[in-house]
């Protein structure tokens, strides 16, 4: 668990009124994760991701940090299911500043997220990336799989869809 990984939290907090679900928190991240994995080939945060038996990134980071960085953070269990937490900024001032790399990718998953999408299409989405759909089953090591997706599941694609186009 890192500060960097607190402060991503806190900046998708604040960008919906300070709190969300941990699971849409996680889901937010975790694209975040793999966009800069592809583009820069590190990841944001240093999560240990995990792929679950439904196709979606799962870690206990999360929950760890906002409970480390109390002062920060605040942990409400749903009253619904008793796995899942809101997580809420006690401060809408948090200090923290993006990178200019790290402000379009934050962007990126803004608008994937906030375009009002439900929560099957979502977990529709997550669950087709490629640290998803590969046959990964531990840790997800996400800046060797983007090597793996961009220097051979990208070219393939791209050539089907020209041979699709031409013939």
């Amino acid at each position: 668990m890192t500060q960097r990984l607190a402060h991503t939290m806190a900046y998708f907090c604040s960008k919906q009124g300070g709190k969300l679900p941990s699971i849409i928190l996680a889901m937010m991240i975790y694209v975040a994760d793999w966009k800069s994995a592809i583009e820069r080939g590190v990841t944001i945060t240093d999560i240990a991701w995990k792929k679950t038996e439904y196709g979606l990134p799962y870690t206990d980071d999360i929950l760890n940090t906002a409970k480390t960085y109390s002062h920060y953070f605040s942990v409400t269990e749903s009253n619904l299911d008793k796995e899942y937490f809101e997580i809420s900024l006690k401060a809408m001032n948090y200090p923290f500043q993006p990178s200019p790399e790290e402000q379009e990718t934050f962007k990126f998953v803004e608008n994937l997220f906030y375009e009002k999408r439900t929560w099957k299409e979502l977990s529709d989405i997550i669950s087709s990336t490629y640290p998803m759909i590969s046959k990964t089953t531990s840790l997800l090591n996400l800046p060797e799989l983007a090597k793996e997706y961009v220097g051979y599941v990208l070219p393939h694609l791209n050539n089907r869809r020209v041979a699709r186009a031409v013939g």
